[in-house]
């Protein structure tokens, strides 16, 4: 079994943040990016908790992604928000 696609601390970035700004919902985020509901808010926590470190903040952050996740990641990050 081979372990999921890790997203970009880029991509982990937009996410938290379109979140953040209220843009969309973490269930919306999660749907978007191909990850379940608790990894949004795991990147947000680790986020937020990083404060002005935060530049780092996503490298340290694991990926765990269910199999729903497998395959959409390419479309997820090929959207703009």
């Amino acid at each position: 079994m081979s372990r999921p696609a890790k997203r970009t601390p880029e991509r982990k970035l937009q996410v938290v943040l379109s979140v953040l700004r209220g843009e969309v919902s973490a269930v919306e985020a999660a749907r978007r990016a191909g990850v379940t509901e608790q990894t949004v808010h795991n990147w947000r926590s680790a986020f937020l908790e990083a404060g002005r470190e935060g530049s780092r903040w996503a490298e340290a952050v694991p990926v765990v992604a269910g199999a729903r996740a497998r395959g959409r990641e390419r479309g997820a990050e090929g959207r703009a928000e």
